[in-house]
């Protein structure tokens, strides 16, 4: 009978301890399961790529979007999520442009900050974009449009162009894409790049 008595004092003291484990892990066991997570798409297609006709000085002038579409799949809201093109580098030799120093890109909803994702929610990332009437040239689109000392109109040719993807309260995502240049203003392609 002591025995007995010994196991049910055993049995109830392992139990207390793994109730009391599983109450001081569960706070942190819901903040990791909610948390929200970035995931970023792309496709040589509308709506990644957008056609576009912008009015300058009286002008219509066609211009080409690239962007890439980042998603909220965790949940929970991501705060204050920003994309950055970090760096540019020639696709044929490798060697990074040193005009040009990291620069954060511009929502397609046209907002120079941050925005909040709600869970199951996305939007559009603008990278760059290209115009009929510049044959030479991309346009970065960076959220500041008059930096110092960066150089947001590279020649057009193929790059690789690395990115970052962030916010506060998500592990960031860095990507790598291939930028395959055309004589033809909208028919410039971007695709995945594993280097």
């Amino acid at each position: 009978m002591a025995e007995s008595a010994e196991w049910i004092t055993a049995a109830a003291t392992m139990s207390a301890v793994i109730v009391a484990l599983f109450v001081a892990f569960l706070p942190s066991f819901r903040r990791r399961y909610n948390k929200p997570k970035l995931k970023v798409d792309f496709k040589n297609e509308e709506p990644f790529c957008r056609n576009a006709i912008l009015i300058n000085d009286a002008a219509q002038i066609k211009h080409y979007w690239v962007r890439v579409r980042i998603s909220n799949v965790g949940r929970s809201v991501a705060r204050n999520c920003r994309g950055k093109l970090i760096r540019i580098r020639d696709a044929n030799t490798m060697e990074e442009r040193k005009d040009f120093d990291p620069a954060i890109l511009r929502w397609v909803t046209g907002q120079g900050k941050p925005i909040d994702l709600p869970y199951k929610d996305r939007e559009y990332l603008n990278i760059l974009f290209t115009r009929q009437n510049d044959p030479l040239h991309l346009v970065i689109d960076a959220e500041d449009k008059e930096p110092r000392a960066i150089n947001l109109f590279p020649e057009r040719k193929d790059y690789i162009l690395d990115m970052i993807f962030y916010a506060d309260n998500v592990e960031s995502i860095t990507e790598s894409f291939y930028f395959k240049n055309s004589k033809d203003y909208n028919k410039i392609e971007l695709s995945e790049y594993k280097g």
